[in-house]
């Protein structure tokens, strides 16, 4: 594995991150975003719960990362992203899950 294919609002990883840990990051999936519809109906959960009660981040900012696709506002760890998308999936019905093409959580 020579490179790591990331949303253009992913900030690329530090260059201290050797092959043998990006390849345990590739079998563990951290390289693998959920579908753009899931994407944003997690990120609509983590600011209507999540956000809501722990404001970590400027959410406005996160908001304008995401729109612009990272071009113009920075960009996010993708630590913090999936940091987030997983505090937002406790919110998530099953049904819903199932509505928005997975079979379950994981």
């Amino acid at each position: 594995m020579t490179g790591v294919d990331l949303p253009r609002f992913i900030k690329p990883l530090p260059a201290h991150v050797g092959r043998t840990e990006l390849e345990y990051l590739h079998y563990q999936d951290a390289f693998t975003f959920p579908n753009q519809r899931m994407q944003d109906r997690l990120f609509q959960c983590y600011v209507d719960f999540v956000h809501a009660e722990f404001p970590v981040v400027e959410v406005h900012e996160v908001i304008a990362m995401l729109e612009e696709g990272g071009r113009n506002n920075g960009k996010i760890s993708l630590l913090l992203y999936w940091a987030m998308i997983f505090a937002a999936s406790a919110f998530l019905e099953c049904s819903e899950i199932r509505n928005l093409g997975y079979g379950s959580y994981k």
